[in-house]
């Protein structure tokens, strides 16, 4: 969110995976133009979600998943091509990319699953010693990234969730 503190312009900007863990997505973009050259590239592929959801299917489907991952909102597709227009962005590309990407997490899901039906007692030591390696918080994480598998899955699987890709072009 500090991007005027840069002092210099670019050919293009990468966003990927990051934009959702920012305050304020549409500020972001509006600032993201200002240290654009002219004729500049910006790529933003990232999470969000799908417009006209109902407040509850938020909050049963979304809002865990955000919390788990610290996501403090997420755009529609809609509202960031809106953004992209009236910032004077040229729309080069836009695109869904969930059926791309549904594999992965599937994978991941997959995984999650087994991992937890064959943790026996004797598997515990050996979380504990990897857990003393990657430090204080790293059971506490372990047993957060499981419900937000199980959240992602649940957000792809209702179309609730999008994985979106933006290719805009500042004139």
């Amino acid at each position: 969110m500090k991007i005027d503190e840069l002092g210099e312009t670019f050919d293009a900007v990468s966003f990927m995976d990051a934009a959702c863990y920012l305050p304020d997505k549409l500020l972001a973009v509006k600032k993201i133009k200002k240290i654009l050259n002219p004729g500049a590239r910006f790529l933003l592929i990232d999470w969000c979600k799908r417009g006209g959801l109902t407040r509850h299917q938020e909050e049963l489907v979304l809002e865990p998943f955000m919390r788990y991952w610290n996501l403090p909102s997420l755009e529609t597709q809609a509202r960031y091509e809106r953004c992209f227009r009236q910032n004077g962005f040229e729309i080069l590309d836009m695109r869904d990319f969930n059926d791309r990407t549904r594999p992965n997490w599937e994978f991941g899901y997959t995984a999650a699953i087994k991992a937890v039906s064959e943790l026996t007692f004797k598997d515990v030591p050996k979380l504990l010693w990897t857990g003393i390696k990657l430090g204080p918080d790293a059971i506490r994480l372990i047993k957060e990234e499981f419900p937000a598998a199980l959240y992602i899955k649940a957000g792809f699987d209702s179309g609730f969730l999008r994985y979106s890709y933006f290719v805009v072009r500042r004139p």
